[in-house]
């Protein structure tokens, strides 16, 4: 039972991480593996005699545990405005996924109020009240020297974010001064000599 409720904390923690870097592909796999974990829990306590139904992590009992770490992740997807993602994992589990728009309206609302939007007052994205588009994804040298150039011009403070990949650290790197914002593309970048001497 300590395997299982090992890796249904990890599940949790991954589906968590894996929802804020926008990679839903790899919530398929974690559910595979609770799964998996679960069946063979299962059966190493019916071979033992224990009552399974007496053994998981507070009120998350063994046998629920896939139910409820994909209740566990349609949740996440919605609140992060993945609906796409998530009706797609419904589907594919064979579980209804309703968008109540009144619930969507009211999430994307508490977003709203917690993050710093795009096109917020005083953010990049908003020059005189108009709304800007997002700014391209920057995958060579050439274009990162330009930008990186601009960058400075337009501003003494530099502030960064960066979304991280499954494997591979960083994925995307946002550098942003009050009214402008590059994306980098860092396997991109740094998949070649030229672009990796950009970076530094």
């Amino acid at each position: 039972e300590r395997f299982a409720e090992a890796r249904f904390l990890h599940a949790c923690e991954t589906i968590t991480k894996v929802v804020k870097r926008k990679q839903p592909q790899i919530i398929e796999k974690q559910i595979a593996r609770i799964d998996e974990c679960v069946a063979r829990v299962s059966e190493d306590l019916n071979l033992s005699g224990v009552d399974e139904h007496k053994i998981g992590i507070g009120e998350v009992p063994i046998e629920t545990m896939p139910q409820y770490i994909r209740d566990f992740a349609l949740r996440r997807l919605r609140t992060s405005n993945m609906s796409a993602a998530a009706s797609r994992l419904a589907n594919l589990w064979g579980m209804n996924y309703e968008e109540d728009p009144v619930v969507l309206a009211e999430e994307e609302k508490r977003r709203q109020l917690t993050y710093v939007q795009w096109n917020d007052e005083g953010s990049p994205g908003n020059i005189a009240g108009k709304s800007q588009p997002l700014p391209d994804l920057i995958s060579n040298a050439v274009n990162l020297a330009e930008e990186f150039k601009l960058l400075l011009q337009l501003g003494e403070t530099v502030g960064f974010d960066a979304e991280w990949g499954e494997d591979s650290g960083v994925a995307v790197l946002q550098l942003s001064t009050v009214s402008h914002s590059i994306l980098l593309d860092i396997p991109a970048l740094s998949s070649n000599g030229e672009g990796c001497r950009a970076l530094q």
